[in-house]
């Protein structure tokens, strides 16, 4: 794996893991060897080394990479504060399509984001007597924390939260376009007294 995002074996390199966490305690002199799986000591090492080799980092496709880029996009979650099984299921089946995508030599992007921006948010944040920003950025902090945990292949520097206005600005200048071109516009629904914004 490299920086743009293609996977490539290093000549003569070794995919053995290291020492700790894979060890046989007790193991009859002359058995075989049976490597036992400490996760928790395991993984820690190679989530390390992954971040330390930018091994998930992406840079934009050079013009000979663009007729094999790929794109991978799992339905960003809502930063509740805790990653659930359905989280790891959804996420899980994306991670392998980017992995399977990235061994067959493809050049492969794989964001991740949070869906933060709107009312259901801020109703959260006061229920617990808490800033809707302060409450968004922990829950973000921990979830991003469990997911990286997981193993999962995402690049860190595209990271998006609809919640800041560098996102959402893109989406309020589409939304006034459309006004203003007469594409979004202010009706009553039939049946209705009320009054609704709508857009086709």
């Amino acid at each position: 794996m490299t920086n743009s995002g293609r996977f490539r074996p290093a000549s003569g390199s070794s995919i053995a893991p290291p020492a700790p966490g894979m060890t046989a305690p007790g193991a009859a002199p002359g058995a075989a060897h049976r490597p036992r799986y400490e996760p928790g000591a395991l993984e820690p090492v190679w989530r390390a080394r992954w971040a330390k080799a930018r091994l998930f980092t992406v840079e934009d496709p050079t013009p000979a990479e663009r007729p094999r880029k790929s794109y991978v996009l799992a339905m960003p979650p809502y930063p509740s504060g805790r990653i659930h099984l359905g989280h790891v299921r959804a996420y899980a089946i994306g991670d392998v399509l980017a992995r399977f995508h990235r061994m067959r030599g493809r050049h492969v992007l794989h964001p991740m984001g949070w869906d933060a921006f709107g009312l259901p948010a801020e109703l959260a944040a006061e229920e617990r007597g808490r800033s809707p920003r302060e409450w968004i950025r922990d829950n973000v902090a921990t979830m991003r924390q469990q997911l990286a945990q997981l193993g999962f292949g995402y690049d860190p520097t595209r990271e998006v939260l609809t919640c800041e206005p560098r996102h959402y600005h893109f989406g309020q200048l589409v939304f006034t376009r459309m006004l203003r071109a007469g594409l979004a516009f202010t009706a009553r629904r039939r049946g209705s007294t009320g009054r609704s914004s709508s857009a086709p």
